[in-house]
């Protein structure tokens, strides 16, 4: 790609990979669970802080993985197994929401969305680089404008208005970092067979700004 050096170019290249792979799984995972169990509405045992407690706990673990393992190989599996868990997150998602309308839902268009906005940041990135400076800002920014709407939607979120409003605002944001963290991850990259140029650690990153694009996009086009 003009514009990148060698290292850059091979990372970009990974990462989207892994990425679309990911994405292919959601829709796996989601439809064939959804077929064989189109009622399951709990995570793990339907007890509320048991699920919420071995979600984070399986999240934060496999991200440890990822971020400190010295395998490859290790590296990727855990960047695997935080797509599976987060597909089965939004296959909780989709029966219920399934059995509330009584139709089919557009989880398909949101995973192409998601995926035309992950092409848009990789085409965008010779441009991106040349104000990386400020868009490590713009990340900070992002990042607690983030905490901001996650406490507000605690807070006040109490009806599908606010709910929607909720959905379209952490849209945006997650849009944003999935700009900043594709540029800074890439400006990183000087040295092949280096962590700031490894595929599964970097993808990591992107995949959570992506699978939450795909989240609130299908529970924006769902509500009625």
């Amino acid at each position: 790609m003009p514009g990148l050096t060698r290292p850059q170019s091979l990372y970009l290249r990974e990462m989207a990979v892994l990425l679309v792979l990911q994405l292919l799984l959601v829709l796996i995972v989601v439809f064939a669970g959804h077929r064989l169990s189109p009622r399951r509405v709990c995570l793990f045992s339907c007890r509320l802080w048991l699920d919420l407690f071995l979600y984070l706990l399986l999240a934060f673990s496999l991200l440890v993985v990822v971020r400190a393992s010295g395998s490859y190989a290790v590296r990727a599996a855990a960047f695997l197994g935080i797509g599976l868990l987060l597909s089965w997150v939004l296959l909780i998602q989709y029966n219920i929401s399934v059995m509330r309308s009584g139709g089919r839902l557009p989880l398909v268009a949101s995973v192409v969305c998601a995926v035309a906005l992950l092409t848009a940041s990789l085409a965008l990135i010779p441009l991106l680089l040349r104000y990386t400076g400020i868009l490590r800002a713009v990340n900070a920014v992002l990042v607690v404008a983030l905490v901001l709407l996650v406490v507000a939607s605690l807070l006040f979120v109490r009806n599908k208005e606010a709910f929607r409003a909720y959905l379209v605002a952490g849209l945006v944001v997650f849009v944003g970092l999935l700009l900043t963290d594709t540029a800074t991850l890439v400006s990183a990259c000087r040295r092949t067979g280096t962590r700031e140029c490894d595929g599964p650690t970097g993808a990591t990153t992107l995949y959570l700004d992506l699978i939450n694009i795909v989240q609130n996009l299908f529970l924006v086009m769902s509500q009625k």
